[in-house]
C-alpha cells in the first residue's frame, strides 16, 4: 500500500464539502414567490381532476372506461392563460437529460488491454449494461419523471396547447403523452436513414418525424408468391370481445375444435385476446409479431379483430399528429386506428412462414367480420374462402341457425316416416311451440314450403 501524506488543510477537504451562496438566496426567493403565484393558479385545474384520480367520483356508463382529454376539458371549463405559469415550472424543473444518460453508460474507459481483447470484452460489456443496469435505470427514471415537476409541466403545456401531446384519466391513473422529438430529430440529422418495416405506412412514418410524406421513398421487394396458403375468413361470431356470454365461448370452442380436427394432432396454433385465450395459445400484440413460434404448423386460427385500446390510439394520434378530434367521425383517425389493426393481422399472417415451405399445403383461419380484401396486397397468389361459422360446424352457429337445423332435421325424420308435415307434428318432434316453428319456418328462404321439400333421401 502506498503512504498517504496529507497535511491538515489538504485532510480536511478529503471529508467535507462546502457550499457558498450570495446571489442564489436571492433567486431562490424570487422562485418561491413565483411558484407560490403558479399555484394559486393551478389549484382549480388540479382540485378539480383530483377526485377523478382518488377515484371518488360516481362511475356512469359514459366514465366506465375512464375520462379522456375532451372530457377532461369539458370538465374544467375555460382555462386561465398558462403561458406564465409554463415559464416558471420550466425554470424550476431540473435538467435531468445529464443524469439519465450517465445510468445508461457502462464503457471501457480506463480498461487496458489489445484492441482484440478490447473488442472481446466490449461484448461483456454490452451484456452487463443489459442485464444489470436495466431494472435500476428504469426504476431511477420512473421515480425522476414521477416527481411533480416532472409530471405537471408536460401536463400544463398539453393542457394549454403549447405542444404536441394528450393525456387521460383511466383506472384513477392520469397519463400524459408527449412526443419524444429525440428520436426523430437523430433521424432527421442524418443524411440517410434506412428503415425495414413490414407494414408501416409511408404516411404514418411521415407523422412521426413531423416530415413531408414525399421526402420518404419506399422501396418493396417482390413479394413471395403464396399459392399454397389458403385464407379462410370465418363469420357469424361477433366482435369476440374480451367479455363473452356462456354461449359465444361454447360456439368458439366448438369451432376450434373441428378447425383442429381438420388437421392432423398439434398442427393447428391458436391465437386469442390474452383475457380469453387458453394456456398453450398465443395472444394478440405479442405472439403475432417476429415469432417464430409457428413456421412448423400447417394451421393458424386467429380470433377477433386485434384493436388497441381506443383510449391509448386517441392519445397516441393525438400527440402525433396534433389534431384535438380523435372520434370515429373523423375520418383521418378511422383510417389510423385501421391501419394499426390491419398490421396486427398481416404480421399474423407471416407467422406460419409460408414462403419458406413452398411445398406444403398451409392454412390461415380469421375469425372476424371485417373485410379482409386488404391482405391480398400482402399475400398474392393466396386462395380466399369465406365461410360462417355455423359452415364449419353447426354446434359453432348461432341460437337462429341452431334451430333452422333442428327444425330441417325434424322435417327429414317426419317425411321418412311417410307422415304428413304439419307445424303440430313439427311441434311435437322438436318439443316446441307452434309459434316458433312458424317464426323458424319464416325465417327460412322459401318459407314453409321450403321444408316440405326436404329431400329425405
Amino acid at each position: 500500500k502506498e503512504d498517504l501524506d496529507r497535511d491538515e488543510a489538504q485532510y480536511d477537504k478529503l471529508l467535507v464539502r462546502a457550499i457558498a451562496l450570495k446571489d442564489e438566496i436571492e433567486e431562490l426567493k424570487q422562485q418561491i414567490f413565483d411558484l407560490l403565484a403558479v399555484i394559486e393558479l393551478l389549484k382549480p385545474i388540479i382540485f378539480s381532476i383530483r377526485p377523478l384520480v382518488l377515484g371518488t367520483e360516481k362511475v356512469t356508463s359514459e366514465t366506465y372506461y375512464g375520462y379522456s382529454e375532451a372530457m377532461v376539458r369539458d370538465r374544467l371549463g375555460e382555462l386561465p392563460d398558462l403561458e406564465v405559469a409554463i415559464a416558471v415550472l420550466k425554470k424550476a424543473a431540473p435538467n435531468l437529460s445529464e443524469l439519465l444518460s450517465k445510468i445508461d453508460t457502462v464503457t471501457l474507459d480506463g480498461v487496458e488491454g489489445s484492441v482484440k481483447e478490447r473488442q472481446e470484452l466490449a461484448k461483456t460489456i454490452k451484456f452487463a449494461r443489459s442485464v444489470l443496469l436495466k431494472e435500476s435505470a428504469t426504476e431511477v427514471k420512473e421515480g425522476i419523471y414521477s416527481l411533480p415537476p416532472n409530471w405537471l409541466l408536460p401536463f400544463i403545456e398539453v393542457l394549454a396547447k403549447a405542444s404536441f401531446g394528450s393525456f387521460r384519466i383511466k383506472n384513477r391513473i392520469l397519463t400524459v403523452m408527449v412526443k419524444n422529438d429525440r428520436t426523430g430529430n437523430i433521424i432527421k440529422s442524418a443524411d440517410f436513414v434506412w428503415i425495414a418495416d413490414a407494414t408501416l405506412t409511408r404516411e404514418s412514418l411521415a407523422r412521426a418525424l413531423d416530415i413531408n410524406p414525399n421526402e420518404i421513398t419506399v422501396i418493396k421487394k417482390k413479394p413471395s408468391n403464396y399459392q399454397n396458403l389458403t385464407i379462410t375468413q370465418i363469420t357469424g361470431l361477433g366482435l369476440l370481445g374480451k367479455e363473452r356470454s356462456k354461449s359465444c365461448v361454447a360456439r368458439v370452442k366448438a369451432l376450434r375444435t373441428a378447425i383442429e380436427e381438420l388437421h392432423s394432432v398439434g398442427d393447428t396454433a391458436v391465437i386469442d385476446r390474452l383475457a380469453t385465450k387458453e394456456e398453450t395459445d398465443g395472444h394478440w400484440f405479442c405472439d403475432n409479431r417476429g415469432s417464430n413460434l409457428y413456421q412448423n404448423k400447417k394451421a393458424l386460427l386467429t380470433f377477433g379483430d386485434p384493436y388497441q385500446d381506443i383510449g391509448y390510439l386517441q392519445m397516441l394520434y393525438t400527440t402525433l399528429s396534433g389534431n384535438r378530434n380523435p372520434s370515429r367521425d373523423n375520418p383521418a383517425f378511422d383510417a389510423f386506428v385501421k391501419e394499426k389493426m390491419q398490421a396486427e393481422v398481416i404480421q399474423a399472417g407471416g407467422r406460419l412462414r409460408v414462403f419458406r415451405r413452398p411445398s406444403e399445403e398451409l392454412n390461415l383461419y380469421i375469425v372476424t367480420e371485417t373485410d379482409l380484401s386488404y391482405l391480398e396486397d400482402y399475400f398474392p397468389g393466396a386462395k380466399f374462402i369465406k365461410k360462417s361459422a355455423f359452415e364449419i360446424t353447426p354446434e359453432a352457429g348461432d341460437a337462429t341457425e341452431q334451430s333452422r337445423m333442428l327444425c330441417l332435421e325434424a322435417t327429414k325424420r317426419i317425411l321418412e316416416r311417410s307422415e304428413k308435415l304439419t307445424t303440430v307434428a313439427l311441434a311435437k318432434e322438436m318439443g316446441r311451440d307452434r309459434t316458433r316453428i312458424s317464426q323458424i319456418a319464416k325465417q327460412v328462404a322459401g318459407g314453409w314450403e321450403s321444408f316440405r321439400r326436404v329431400d329425405c333421401c
